[in-house]
């Protein structure tokens, strides 16, 4: 994986930025997402859509905002992807008649089988792209970005 060795090979230091958690994990997520990203080479959907369709399938007629909340993602990229998404006819949004700022999405057939297919891939990729963690580890890793996100304890 190229970055692994980077510091060692190019005999460069980062000093005190080595032992800091924020910037460890700033470095972490680009790591994996490169990782998990080169696996997902046939599928036309970003990784960040992918997780939206997920997560619209997983949780059916949940409102826009709460969605992009909960995935940390801003306001207007969120709509630019459910456009793309619903143009792909992988989601319907539906205007709330008593409130039209509230929107809410759902996933289609196609898009519900879909999503079922990536979560199951992404959790396959996932294990293969820190395949350098053997479980115990990739599970003490997942429960303390948990706990840092918020989220609390797997199963909460």
């Amino acid at each position: 994986m190229p970055g692994q060795d980077a510091l060692a090979e190019a005999e460069l230091t980062l000093g005190e930025m080595e032992a800091s958690a924020s910037f460890m994990l700033r470095i972490a997520e680009l790591v994996a997402y490169d990782a998990v990203a080169s696996l997902q080479g046939d599928i036309d959907l970003s990784l960040p859509e992918q997780t939206v369709l997920i997560a619209i399938a997983m949780n059916p007629e949940a409102r826009q905002g709460s969605v992009a909340d909960l995935l940390r993602i801003r306001w207007p990229n969120m709509t630019k992807m459910v456009a793309r998404l619903e143009k792909k006819k992988l989601i319907s949004r539906r205007v709330s008649p008593e409130d039209r700022r509230v929107v809410t999405l759902s996933p289609t057939e196609e898009g519900r089988a879909l999503a079922e297919q990536l979560r199951t891939r992404l959790v396959n990729d996932d294990r293969r792209a820190l395949a350098m963690l053997n479980d115990a580890e990739r599970e003490q890793l997942v429960s303390l970005l948990r706990k840092v996100i918020g989220w609390g304890v797997s199963g909460d």
